[in-house]
């Protein structure tokens, strides 16, 4: 896995750089990644319980775009990453 220098942390303050060394972990790093494959398969696959989809499908997703000139050393791009608001 790879990700680009500074990748920023999302709202819960995990990182990419934390999945990757938790997943490379040697003693449950492939257990961790044997769950994270079969989370994100049922999610992809739209088999989640229907107990939890207001958790995860319940939000609106908004694109917040950036003050010209924002130069942050998490992302150049335009838009501010994605911004959940839970109804």
């Amino acid at each position: 896995m790879s990700f680009p220098a500074g990748s920023c942390a999302g709202p819960d303050g995990l990182r990419p750089q934390h999945l990757e060394d938790m997943v490379n972990c040697q003693e449950k790093g492939p257990d961790l990644l044997t769950a994270l494959t079969g989370f994100t398969n049922m999610v992809l696959s739209a088999s989640c319980p229907r107990e939890v989809t207001p958790y995860f499908f319940g939000g609106r997703l908004i694109a917040l775009e950036k003050k010209s000139g924002d130069q942050t050393h998490c992302s150049r791009l335009d838009f501010s990453p994605p911004c959940f608001q839970v109804c």
